[in-house]
């Protein structure tokens, strides 16, 4: 257990990590609206993967597991497009998946 004077400094940084959810949100929705409208870029593809992994693992450390799953599967699904250009159904299932993150995060945001 804790003591309370890094309890409180945690709750601080949750807090601050929790005001700056939507710019994160906005960062994957420019990301997505990105491939949506040019297809499989490396470079957003390699932004996308790099913002879901943050967003997984700092989302964990501060209780959002919901959120820290939801983030870890996109990711999962961008790893291989680190390497390859992916192909049409998994750009879509990229897609779908990041959709879905931007929805657990409205939620998060809204439950505050």
């Amino acid at each position: 257990m804790l003591p309370s004077k890094y309890k409180k400094k945690l709750a601080g940084l949750r807090r601050r990590f929790l005001a700056g959810l939507p710019a994160r949100e906005a960062e994957i929705e420019d990301l997505t609206a990105t491939l949506l409208e040019h297809g499989p870029m490396p470079n957003a593809l390699k932004d996308l993967y790099t913002a879901t992994h943050k967003l997984a693992g700092t989302s964990g450390t501060y209780g959002l597991n919901a959120l820290s799953l939801c983030a870890e599967q996109v990711e999962q699904l961008l790893e291989p497009a680190q390497h390859r250009r992916p192909t049409e159904p998994e750009l879509v299932r990229i897609l779908v998946a990041t959709d879905i993150l931007s929805e657990k995060l409205s939620d998060t945001i809204a439950a505050g």
